[in-house]
């Protein structure tokens, strides 16, 4: 019995022991497969930032990995040129969708090229602000220059690459502006008043539009250019035509285009941190793009405090086009902003110092009661008493509105041929 329990024991022994080695081998290869693992997940995170960084470096202006731009972020309001810094660029065409705080940006272009004498495309009808709209934009539109160049374009007008290729520069930055669809839609329809064309007479006459459009819509006639600004507004002034906006396939092709043609999609709703994108991009200084905020009383006046749910989903079905647009945009824009560094905010608080100074200054010491003689030239108001660092006609400058400044810039001796259109 003994010699059958050593036996036993013995067998036992050796089984353990085996079970042990095989235990301890499987250990062992689930480490080194761990380790390898590890390896491999250092080196592609390694690899993954080196790619981050690079996109970063390399991130077009709205969100695409195109174009390198924005390679000098210095403060340049004393105009410095440091080698290597980036060189001011002058050749632009901004679309400017209506409503949408355009007017703002315009103001700054009308104001940056009178300044350096530079070459508009103006409106061929001197009756109008618009060159060619609702039409897209053909070079019959627009008034010629006497040298045939041209170097800024800020008018209203339908977005036509293929076109405007024709008279601009091959180095132009093309960017535009955009606005909360809900905000948006909302003051374009009671800036034109829609509700009195139209013949809606109920209290509310927003939400009743939005209840049955596209029987309001029938309303106006089809030569009727308004009836363009009712449906996808800022999609068809960037050129998307009308019959698409149920067209998946198409919508994204034309966000796709908008992502390769424009260096900046400015957003509305920031506009500050807009301008200092557009300051940088052009190389220009913060002189160069402050405005004249309007009031926040004026701002909460054009729209309702709040939409009810169901007038926000019919708006947005409504103006599909327009809402997909805005979200791709203003996602790409904060990315934008994310990549620019500190001393990004940094600037768009000194530009929201000097808009205040200005402000202040041109409201109270200056106070311009007439901006624009008969002759199509600035006037100044009242001597100012408080020194600023400013051209002493820039109150005047930034209170004139897009059409009384086209109005100027036409009037300017020798650069237009207004004799060809008699």
């Amino acid at each position: 019995m003994c010699t059958l329990k050593s036996v036993y024991d013995r067998c036992c022994c050796l089984y353990t022991m085996t079970r042990m080695r095989k235990v301890r081998f499987q250990c062992v290869v689930a480490l080194l497969v761990f380790v390898a693992w590890a390896i491999v997940y250092i080196v592609l995170n390694n690899r993954l930032l080196e790619l981050d960084e690079n996109r970063a470096k390399n991130v077009h202006i709205s969100g695409e990995v195109r174009n390198p731009v924005f390679t000098n972020t210095q403060n340049r309001d004393t105009k410095e040129k440091f080698a290597g810094s980036c060189e001011e660029k002058t050749n632009i065409v901004f679309i400017k969708v209506h409503q949408a705080g355009g007017g703002a940006v315009s103001n700054i272009l009308q104001r940056f090229g009178d300044q350096r004498n530079l070459t508009f495309v103006l409106p061929r009808d001197d009756q109008t602000d618009s060159a060619g709209w609702p039409y897209c934009f053909h070079t019959s539109h627009m008034l010629p220059s006497s040298n045939g160049r041209y170097n800024i374009l800020c008018n209203h007008a339908v977005y036509n690459r293929r076109e405007l290729n024709k008279v601009m520069p091959i180095d132009t930055t093309y960017v535009t502006i955009l606005r909360h669809p809900e905000h948006h839609f909302e003051t374009l329809f009671n800036h034109y008043r829609f509700a009195d064309k139209l013949g809606i007479h109920s209290r509310d006459p927003f939400s009743s539009f939005l209840h049955k459009p596209e029987e309001f819509l029938s309303r106006f006639a089809a030569n009727e250019h308004e009836r363009f600004l009712l449906r996808n507004p800022m999609a068809y002034d960037l050129g998307f035509d009308p019959e698409n906006f149920t067209n998946e396939e198409a919508i994204f092709d034309f966000i796709d285009d908008i992502h390769r043609s424009f260096k900046l999609v400015m957003i509305a709703d920031y506009l500050e941190e807009s301008l200092v994108l557009f300051k940088r991009l052009m190389c220009w200084s913060l002189d160069d793009v402050i405005f004249l905020k309007p009031s926040d009383a004026k701002i909460h006046s054009e729209h309702r405090i709040e939409l009810s749910n169901d007038i926000r989903e019919k708006l947005q079905k409504w103006n599909y086009v327009d809402n997909i647009l805005y979200r791709q945009f203003n996602k790409t824009f904060w990315r934008l902003i994310h990549s620019q560094g500190p001393d990004f905010y940094e600037e768009v608080e000194q530009l929201r110092s000097k808009n205040k100074q200005i402000f202040d200054f041109c409201m109270t010491e200056k106070r311009v009661h007439s901006m624009i003689d008969r002759d199509g030239h600035f006037v100044t108001g009242k001597p100012p008493t408080v020194q600023i660092p400013f051209d002493n006609m820039i109150c005047s400058k930034l209170d004139t509105s897009v059409p009384d400044y086209t109005k100027y810039l036409r009037a300017k001796p020798n650069q237009y041929i207004k004799w060809e259109l008699r």
